[in-house]
């Protein structure tokens, strides 16, 4: 998850558009073995949980949500629903 909060300040700091912000979050690249915490399941399913976006038969993200508040109390909401 640090690399996700990282790009999060990242597109932050850059002012990126809202497409941005759910392209970082469709990432399915696994963190790498060394990053990975010890919970008590298997590596295989450790390296499952460790992307923004999990993909799998049976478990995974269903959905990304974006919510964006203005300085003026605007806001706007996006969601995309994935297949």
């Amino acid at each position: 998850m640090n690399k996700a909060k990282a790009e999060m300040a990242s597109l932050l700091c850059q002012n990126a558009p809202p497409e941005a912000y759910l392209e970082m979050l469709s990432d399915t690249q696994p963190a790498p073995d060394c990053r990975l915490p010890q919970t008590g399941v298997s590596l295989e399913i450790e390296r499952l949980l460790s992307s923004v976006c999990i993909t799998s038969e049976k478990y995974g993200t269903r959905s990304s949500s974006l919510v964006h508040l203005s300085n003026h109390g605007d806001f706007q909401y996006q969601e995309r629903i994935l297949k």
